[in-house]
């Protein structure tokens, strides 16, 4: 999957144990993806932070919403100038969305020079108003050390404050974090929490990983049913690893009936991708049938 880095998504592998054998196979753990890629917090994509900010505005006034929008849309064209000069007198009024996205831009030193302790200034600004999305931005500075140092204890506190408010992207590092045991005492249980709700609100990475868990029956009951569930959800949100998971479960009757036509559908699609073990499998397999060559 293509994704921002500022979002916490990763084009990186994801960890997997499933290598086609004929036993049930060992499912990955809860993919740490996120934490590598706060890791590398300098490859922000601050297009995809700022247009996010649009998903939770709901509490100003029709002609603040439309001003930010304006500068939005000038961002969007990477008119810089423009956009800073529409938010900048927003923020310093004290419009929480341009607080935030001036944050994003310190970030990334786009229509300005890149310092991490202004963004870190504008962001406070807006979460303290409550903000959802410069929580979860904050949350990343601390779990990258941009501007301050690296503290994932703190991290998960604002993720945690994010999160509560239905930021999606928080629920699914929070979960993260549970699972990894990184800044939380590790529970199993409580990443499953988050990432179910990250998951039902479509996030692809937190279902595939609530699929792992499910698999694997890390803070809930094994269930391989509820597993091809979340995989089948992720995988046709274009996510590799969960159609590599897809066609192994079918191939091997794991949560429903063995069909090998449907394994090797799904195993083609994650192929497709560049997924190194669908690949390893379709060499071996017959393409007309779907059936491993043996």
């Amino acid at each position: 999957m293509k994704g921002s880095a500022y979002f916490a998504y990763t084009q990186q592998r994801f960890l997997r144990e499933l290598r086609g054998e004929t036993t049930p196979p060992k499912f990955s753990q809860i993919s740490n993806d996120v934490l590598s890629c706060q890791e590398k917090f300098s490859e922000i994509e601050t297009q995809q932070i700022v247009s996010c900010v649009l998903t939770v505005i709901d509490a100003y006034t029709n002609i603040a919403h439309a001003d930010f929008k304006t500068g939005l849309a000038a961002f969007e064209k990477k008119d810089f100038s423009t956009a800073l000069k529409v938010w900048m007198p927003l923020a310093e009024a004290g419009d929480a969305a341009a607080q935030t996205s001036l944050g994003a831009m310190y970030v990334s030193g786009q229509g300005v020079t890149q310092n991490y302790k202004e963004a870190i200034k504008w962001h406070r600004l807006s979460a303290a108003q409550g903000f959802s999305g410069a929580q979860y931005n904050i949350g990343l500075m601390y779990a990258s050390g941009q501007g301050m140092p690296q503290d994932y204890k703190e991290a998960a506190n604002w993720y945690l404050l994010a999160a509560n408010q239905g930021f999606v992207r928080a629920q699914y590092n929070l979960g993260i974090m549970y699972a990894s045991g990184q800044g939380l005492v590790q529970d199993y249980k409580e990443a499953a929490k988050w990432l179910r709700l990250a998951a039902n609100q479509g996030h692809s990475t937190a279902q595939y990983n609530l699929g792992n868990m499910y698999a694997n029956g890390q803070g809930i009951e094994q269930n391989y049913k509820e597993a091809v569930k979340w995989y089948h959800l992720a995988a046709t949100h274009g996510l590799a690893a969960a159609q590599y998971n897809l066609g192994y479960m079918y191939a091997n009757g794991l949560g429903m009936q063995k069909n090998d036509k449907e394994a090797f559908k799904w195993l083609r699609l994650a192929a497709d991708q560049g997924d190194a073990e669908a690949l390893a499998i379709l060499k071996n397999t017959d393409n007309k049938s779907g059936r491993p060559i043996r």
